[in-house]
């Protein structure tokens, strides 16, 4: 580990992580932007999978990018379209089958799927990890089931917070100074999973 926490919160970004999502987005590797941002590959490949503002940083960073190649797209195409146009107009009769060829490729989606916002990133995991405790329940031989029968379960609260020291953890992120329960349990991984990568 290069210092004793990568990142101070889920929801802000160090110098080092906008360097990274800076390169990242124009797609530049991990090992690349980890070396830019003085971090190593796996720190940067960490943040990619489990930092929430890291994830949704880069996510509104390649929106934007997105954005912008569109506008292009739109003035090159408008441009293509009126040359196509005039050249039908003119009786060509390759540029007639030159728009039957292309005319349906505009359908294609590029759309960035994932989310915007560290809170949604967040919440995705709570979700999640809800739904795996309500799983583990049903099965009688389960801890989850005991924990529901002897005492009600945990809380949406505490998953919550279970879930963030979880990604605090992961991501080498300082704890929470509110944070009743001190860090330092094992952090399991299978709920902190990206879907979206």
């Amino acid at each position: 580990m290069e210092n004793e926490h990568d990142s101070t919160t889920l929801r802000d970004l160090t110098d080092a992580q906008r360097i990274a999502i800076d390169l990242l987005v124009t797609g530049a590797s991990d090992r690349v932007a980890a070396e830019a941002a003085g971090k190593t590959r796996e720190t940067v490949n960490r943040w990619s999978n489990h930092h929430p503002e890291f994830r949704a940083e880069l996510n509104r960073q390649r929106q934007r990018l997105q954005d912008q190649h569109a506008d292009q797209c739109r003035v090159m195409n408008g441009l293509a379209l009126d040359h196509l146009h005039q050249q039908m107009v003119d009786g060509d009769p390759e540029a007639i089958k030159t728009w039957l060829k292309v005319s349906g490729l505009g359908r294609l989606s590029t759309a960035v799927s994932g989310h915007l916002d560290s809170e949604e990133i967040i919440s995705e995991q709570v979700v999640r990890r809800l739904k795996r405790l309500e799983d583990e329940a049903e099965d009688v031989y389960s801890n989850a089931f005991n924990d529901q029968i002897l005492h009600g379960g945990p809380s949406p609260e505490d998953i919550r917070r279970e879930v963030e020291r979880n990604l605090r953890a992961v991501t080498d992120c300082e704890p929470d100074p509110e944070d009743p329960d001190p860090p330092g349990a094992v952090y399991p991984l299978d709920d902190l999973e990206d879907n979206e990568a």
